[in-house]
Formats: structure tokens, sequence, C-alpha cells
């Protein structure tokens, strides 16, 4: 199906605008055949945005735009040949290791800990209410994908039912790494926010606190200790 849109004030172009501006739940716009590549694979690319004919795609349900309505919901200078549209409607698995997120707030950061959660089979990423739009442009792009192949929810930790996991919180404060003993449980790893860390309610609630032993430099950035605790963990739990 092919549909040619020619008006701002059309109802479809209201709706990819809405959806531009993260307004939209379950809802993204993604940039790049790459991604939409990803998209289609995860069985979870809905439609194509295109503002030239020879961009069409017969096998995709299809939107013509004039070019300036076009660019109106890129989020490049450069333009792409083809946006996609794609839709994210996850519920957490009840089983597996988990990442939470307590007020990330840079895009990048968060798609990126998104990414590494996938690589090492982490079942799922929850992010605080007060942490990056999962909608965001940003966040898809830096998780190459990732985002269309692992649960990823809004929500507070205090809503999660925390009865299976062992808490664990990344803190300066925390006990080394090296000298933690898994228990039998599932976990979940805590990751705060770029300048404050976890804040102090989620850190009452955790039952470890870890750190990585540094030097030289007072912290890292959260995408790159996040890595590390990930990787460390995961391996740790025979994985």
């Amino acid at each position: 199906m092919i549909k040619i849109i020619n008006s701002k004030e059309n109802s479809t172009y209201k709706y990819l605008w809405e959806i531009f501006c993260g307004k939209v739940n379950n809802k993204v716009l993604i940039y790049g055949d790459d991604l939409i590549y990803e998209a289609k694979a995860s069985s979870k690319l809905e439609s194509l945005i295109v503002y030239e004919n020879e961009y069409i795609d017969e096998e995709m349900e299809t939107i013509v735009l004039k070019e300036n309505l076009f660019k109106n919901i890129c989020s490049y200078k450069s333009l792409p040949k083809r946006i996609g549209v794609a839709h994210l409607n996850y519920s957490l698995p009840k089983r597996g290791d988990l990442i939470y997120l307590d007020g990330v707030q840079d895009p990048g950061n968060v798609g990126t800990i998104i990414r590494t959660a996938l690589a090492f089979s982490y079942a799922g990423v929850v992010l605080s209410k007060d942490s990056a739009n999962i909608y965001n442009t940003k966040v898809v792009q830096a998780s190459k994908g990732a985002i269309f192949k692992i649960p990823v929810i809004k929500k507070d930790i205090f809503d999660l039912d925390l009865s299976n996991y062992e808490v664990i919180g990344t803190s300066l404060q925390g006990e080394d790494i090296k000298n933690y003993v898994p228990s039998r449980k599932e976990r979940i790893l805590v990751f705060g926010s770029e300048g404050q860390g976890m804040s102090e309610k989620v850190g009452n609630i955790c039952t470890k606190k870890l750190l990585l032993p540094i030097k030289d430099i007072d912290s890292l950035n959260v995408a790159s200790a996040a890595s590390i605790f990930i990787y460390v963990l995961r391996r740790e739990n025979g994985n």
C-alpha cells in the first residue's frame, strides 16, 4: 500500500509528527537502512516513509511525503533515503537477570547499555520514570537495533516484585567487585545517573553494593562502567 501526503494537516502526517516528538507509546521513527533492517528482521517494522518514489518498497506499506514534510520528521541534516516506523511493545520475562537505570538521562548512554545487556544475554532493561525517553531517536540509534530484540520498559523499581532478585547497586562506597560472592537468586543490576549516581531511596533497597577498583580518576562514564559490570557479573554467573 502506498500513501501520498502533501499537507502537514493530513492526519497521518500529524500522527508521524507525534511519533517524532516521542509522544506515541511503543512507536519510534528509525533512520538508516541498518536500523530498518534490524527492525524488519525482528518483526517490529510497520511501514516506511520516503520522499522520492525511487525509494518505495513494494513489499512494505510506504508513505510518500513532500520533501519539506520529510525533513520535518528527520533528526539529521543529511536526509536518509527512508525512515522506518517501528513498534516497541514489551513486557518483562518472568525469569532472568535485569538491568535497572536509576535516573540515567543521556540517550546515548541508555542506548549503549541496552546494546550491552543484549550482548551478554540479560533478560531485560528497566528505566526509572526520570530516565531518558525510550522513544528518543538517540536511544534507538545508540542501541544499534538491540532495542528491537530485548525487552525495555519504563517502571520504577519499587513497582517490581523484587522477592526473587538480588538487587545489586553500583556505588563508589560499595564492596570491591572482586570480592563478590554470587547468590542463587537472579539479579537486578542498578546503575545511577551520570552526575549523582544511585538515588538514596534506591540505594536503600539494594541487597549488595559493588564498586570497580579504578585508579587516577574519580569515576567512569555510566555506560562504560555498566559494560564492565554487566560482563563481569554475567561471566561469574556461568554464562
